[in-house]
């Protein structure tokens, strides 16, 4: 058994495959601080706030454990959906992690093969120098889900996450056992299902609908876009333009009246 709490948050950064900073980040800390100082002393104790955060924040965490060391670390020993990583990790030749591409015609397979290490390391993969902490996946677009927010072959990026630790309203990657991987943005959560938001520009060709969460097998917060299409900007050059000549009014009005 992990003697100390401290070593048990240690334990917990580690299974969640982040950093103390990103950690720190998702309690609401601006520093990591109260988080380092607990690694600087054997014995160090977290003060009942940090242990409330925590508690409050990771809600799959068995709070007993932390506290006790007693039980699992998760409640009910099991995992929530979205927990601890993806399945298989792909690294270039210094040991970095990558970012494997799911195309459009790899969508299908990518649903029976998401976990196999053979299937995952024939995809293409990327390096996107500067990512945060964290394993991140790229996912092309088909269709008008999201339109226009999201075309039809954009690329979304997603950073492996957990449905704790997304809000409502916000735009993500599941890949469920039904409906195959969703880009859409995710609404509230009830009696165990997540309602999946429908998107009101296109009518009722997406309708908003619930899944299952037992049903969800991988989560992915988009955090990045690459997309070919770039915004529409006459609209904007004609306001700049309008905008300038109110401008040059004002003065001349200004310079007459001697202000």
């Amino acid at each position: 058994m992990i003697s100390t709490i401290a070593q048990r948050i240690g334990k917990f950064i580690a299974y969640q495959q982040i950093s103390r900073r990103e950690f720190a980040s998702r309690l609401g800390y601006t520093s990591s601080e109260k988080i380092n100082r607990l690694f600087r002393k054997d014995g160090a104790k977290p003060g009942f706030d940090i242990v409330a955060d925590i508690a409050n924040k990771f809600v799959n965490l068995n709070v007993d454990w932390l506290v006790t060391g007693r039980g699992d670390m998760l409640k009910n020993g099991s995992e929530s959906p979205g927990s601890p990583g993806p399945q298989v990790v792909t690294r270039d030749v210094m040991g970095q992690k990558t970012v494997v591409y799911v195309s459009l015609k790899n969508r299908e397979a990518y649903k029976s093969g998401y976990d196999k290490d053979e299937f995952i390391r024939q995809l293409a993969v990327f390096s996107f120098p500067g990512l945060p902490q964290g394993s991140f996946r790229m996912f092309e677009v088909g269709g008008r889900s999201l339109h226009p927010l999201f075309r039809d072959r954009d690329r979304v990026v997603g950073r492996w996450s957990t449905l704790e630790d997304l809000s409502e309203d916000q735009a993500c990657v599941l890949l469920t056992r039904n409906q195959g991987l969703l880009i859409r943005h995710i609404g509230a959560r009830e009696a165990g299902y997540l309602w999946i938001k429908g998107n009101p520009l296109q009518g009722e060709e997406f309708p908003a609908f619930r899944v299952d969460e037992r049903d969800i097998l991988e989560v992915w917060e988009v955090v990045y876009l690459i997309t070919r299409h770039l915004p529409e900007l006459t609209g904007i050059r004609q306001q700049v333009a309008e905008l300038e000549v109110s401008v040059r009014l004002l003065e001349e009005r200004l310079i007459e009246k001697g202000i």
